[in-house]
């Protein structure tokens, strides 16, 4: 259930946050001048899941969050913006910055 809510971008109770984020989980950086739901919380790259790539946006003092598929994005707008995103080269250039494989 819990990976079911990470995966829809649900916001989560603090004791679900625990459950939800694993030991594998690499935070990538911190996403300066990306804005989040509240004032002065962090938005970050965080590769998770193995190879995923997310966004995660904190709240409410960073005790709930929202998870982002980076990769769900971008093809999200590269169909809506009918084909202008180039999601393979935006992966490949992310990838290739934080030296994942």
């Amino acid at each position: 259930m819990v990976k079911n809510a990470r995966r829809a971008g649900t916001f989560l109770a603090t004791n679900e946050l625990s459950e939800l984020h694993d030991t594998s989980e690499v935070k990538l950086c911190v996403m300066e001048q990306v804005s989040g739901g509240d004032i002065d919380c962090n938005v970050d790259l965080v590769r998770s899941d193995g190879d995923r790539l997310v966004i995660r946006g904190y709240n409410e003092a960073g005790y709930s969050c929202v998870d982002i598929d980076l990769i769900d994005l971008l093809e999200w707008l590269n169909r809506e913006a009918k084909g202008s995103v180039n999601v393979k080269s935006i992966n490949s250039s992310i990838r290739t910055r934080f030296n994942i494989r």
